[in-house]
């Protein structure tokens, strides 16, 4: 499946009339090709995606130090500026950790609609 989720994306479209891509918590950077291919999907077919924003450092319970999240990571601010530029026509929703709710949902780009041609 690899490298076709773009492909499977749009078949959920629509076979399953789909019309959001995530929320998206995987082991990847957001600015990873494989990535930018399907946020791209999403944006042609007018789409939103939710994507987990966590960080890649957290306090470790027991000792307070910073331990590695292994979990999930997708990636730094850069990594996700990176994503949102070259992603122009995709509306990007974040949502925040363990946030068990959709009002915690905030959109961190919204483009206007594409007037339709008459």
């Amino acid at each position: 499946m690899l490298g076709r989720a773009a492909e499977l994306f749009e078949s959920a479209y629509h076979i399953h009339h789909v019309r959001v891509c995530g929320e998206w918590k995987f082991r990847m950077l957001f600015d990873d090709p494989r990535c930018l291919e399907l946020f791209r999907k999403a944006g042609e077919l007018k789409c939103p995606v939710v994507l987990h924003l966590d960080v890649p450092y957290r306090p470790d319970d027991a000792s307070g130090k910073p331990a590695f999240q292994r979990d999930w990571y997708g990636g730094a601010v850069a990594n996700l500026e990176r994503a949102l530029k070259a992603c122009p026509d995709t509306n990007f929703v974040g949502t925040p950790p363990a946030s068990g709710a959709r009002s915690a949902a905030t959109p961190i780009r919204r483009r206007a609609p594409t007037p339709k041609a008459r």
